[in-house]
């Protein structure tokens, strides 16, 4: 089922656009803006402490088609970043058993730094990323103008734009950026997919929602989002009958399988990391899952891994940023005063949020 347009707010759009060429001319100008901006301000800046670790790693994926190393991201971004800089003749030691994290960066650092020409790697891999965002920053303006318009999506890719933190990011081979722009893109086609539910609408919310899994394993949050709207708004009262209630949840099931099939393409739909089924990992799946406190997590991950529902690689990666981003990293750190050894106090977020939050003061 599909709820058609209502044609006194399409002729509202037409009334309060602009045409397609001008709005791709501003696009594309604010976007070279934001690049030629972030260009020169970050002319003169060094590696990120994870940009080597990922550039190796995303080389030995489009040369081995092997995602043994660095899987605590998904491949997505360093796929792209590795396609660019494996053209170039960048030098890749050959595989040998890792011990634990520190030994894989190693290895990886040597190569980047070492191995190789690191100012050359640099500039490739900076290439690389300031296409990738700003396709993605593309992307996200024209869905945004297919929900809001083309006022509001030029408006907020401005925004963006002039942001020092997106200026910042736009060059660096990291997951940061490219996750934020697809979770965003995702968030914006599900209003239109579950107000309409037509297929091309869920499709592409669909290819989004992978693509953002794909590129960190922050995006499963936006997943349980994305299933908890289209949830709601296949059981709206308005919709009337059991069967069309059905239908939307069909629909809801497939654009998440979809997703899922994405996701499984970014790995060459292979379960194992490499071409054999022995693990490869710098430390075993068994016991990346057991160092989690949660029994809820280290059961599903369990399953996970069990069944194949998704990569084993991803698993990993799944469980180690469950283990250092919700539950809370092995290090001692300094909030408000106070030390906390591997977790934060409930109120960290909250807390930081409050304090790079700008306040303005009264005159």
């Amino acid at each position: 089922m599909s709820l058609p347009i209502n044609p006194q707010e399409r002729k509202h759009q037409r009334k309060c656009s602009i045409n397609i060429r001008t709005f791709a001319l501003l696009l594309f100008a604010i976007v070279g803006g934001a690049v030629l901006r972030s260009a020169v301000a970050t002319r003169l800046d060094s590696f990120h402490l994870d940009e080597g670790y990922h550039i190796a790693a995303g080389v030995s994926y489009v040369r081995h088609a092997d995602f043994r190393i660095n899987p605590e991201h998904p491949p997505l971004m360093k796929l792209w970043v590795g396609s660019f800089v494996a053209l170039t003749g960048f030098r890749l030691s050959p595989f040998r058993q890792f011990h634990d994290k520190p030994d894989e960066r190693d290895f990886t650092e040597q190569d980047v730094f070492l191995h190789n020409d690191p100012d050359a790697v640099q500039r490739h891999s900076r290439m690389a990323m300031f296409v990738l965002n700003s396709l993605l920053m593309i992307a996200l303006a024209f869905a945004l103008r297919r929900i809001f318009g083309e006022f509001v999506a030029l408006g907020a890719t401005l925004f963006l734009a002039i942001d020092p933190t997106v200026a910042a990011h736009l060059p660096v081979a990291l997951t940061d950026l490219p996750v934020s722009f697809l979770s965003a893109i995702t968030v914006v086609l599900a209003a239109r997919a579950f107000r309409y539910w037509r297929w091309l609408d869920l499709a592409a919310c669909s290819a989004a929602l992978g693509l953002a899994l794909g590129t960190k394993h922050s995006a499963p949050v936006f997943a349980l989002f994305v299933a908890l709207a289209g949830s709601l708004a296949a059981s709206a009262p308005s919709i009337q009958a059991a069967g069309s209630r059905l239908k939307l949840f069909a629909k809801l099931g497939a654009m998440l399988a979809g997703a899922l099939v994405v996701l499984w393409s970014i790995y060459f739909f292979r379960f194992t990391e490499s071409n054999g089924q022995r693990e490869m990992f710098n430390r075993p799946l068994a016991d990346k899952i057991a160092d989690l406190d949660s029994p809820a997590f280290r059961t599903a991950l369990t399953g996970m891994a069990k069944t194949h529902v998704l990569p084993r690689a991803y698993i990993w990666g799944l469980a180690d940023t469950l283990r250092a981003g919700v539950e809370g990293r092995f290090s001692t750190r300094v909030f408000f005063g106070r030390v906390y050894f591997d977790k934060g106090p409930k109120y960290f977020f909250p807390g930081v949020m409050a304090v790079k939050l700008p306040i303005m003061a009264p005159p």
